[in-house]
């Protein structure tokens, strides 16, 4: 019996200039079973000192955190709307200390 195991990676450069570069890497992983799974990760780094940035550090203007946060509230009110559960829930609001992230 074949046992058909895969990895696929790319990424995709979504913003650089003089002070920062911001990425998206895709992953894919099959590892048997219905499906594989898809995972996406966002990176932004410091282009003088290559220091990975927090949220806190890019999103500086008055009141940034909580546009963010309605925006979410907004997507994810969007998402759930569409089925007749909730897809996701218990958003408690973003963390200015998160680097998983991009611009």
């Amino acid at each position: 019996m074949l046992i058909y195991y895969s990895y696929e990676s790319k990424f995709d450069v979504k913003a650089v200039n003089e002070r920062y570069i911001s990425l998206v890497i895709d992953e894919y992983m099959y590892a048997g079973g219905a499906h594989g799974m898809p995972f996406k990760q966002g990176f932004s780094f410091d282009t003088k000192t290559g220091h990975m940035l927090t949220l806190e550090e890019v999103a500086t203007a008055p009141g940034a955190k909580q546009r963010m946060n309605r925006e979410i509230e907004r997507q994810i009110d969007s998402v759930n709307r569409q089925y007749s559960y909730p897809v996701y829930s218990r958003f408690e609001g973003v963390d200015e200390n998160y680097g998983n992230f991009y611009i």
